[in-house]
């Protein structure tokens, strides 16, 4: 186990200064391999949809930002982040 994965998820923000997002970020830390070690297939199918959907956004992001500067860019970056994570 890496210290520094630990404190990402058990630390204290006011202690450390640090807020956990490894798993937002799609990183293989300590926490999602024993998350992996523990979960049902269904589960684990979740945990994919989210990194794939991590991924996608990464890559339309991307995309987005080698279009010209102006408003198309900044039309398509409001479209994402209202369609992003999106529970309905």
């Amino acid at each position: 186990m890496h210290m520094d994965d630990f404190l990402d998820c058990y630390g204290d923000l006011e202690v450390t200064g640090k807020i956990d997002t490894d798993m937002e970020d799609g990183k293989c830390s300590w926490l999602a391999v024993v998350a992996l070690q523990k979960t049902n297939s269904e589960q684990k199918k979740i945990m994919e949809i989210q990194l794939y959907e991590e991924d996608i956004y990464k890559l339309i992001n991307t995309r987005i930002q080698n279009l010209s500067q102006g408003l198309l860019q900044d039309m398509f970056f409001k479209f994402l982040e209202k369609i992003y994570k999106r529970t309905s």
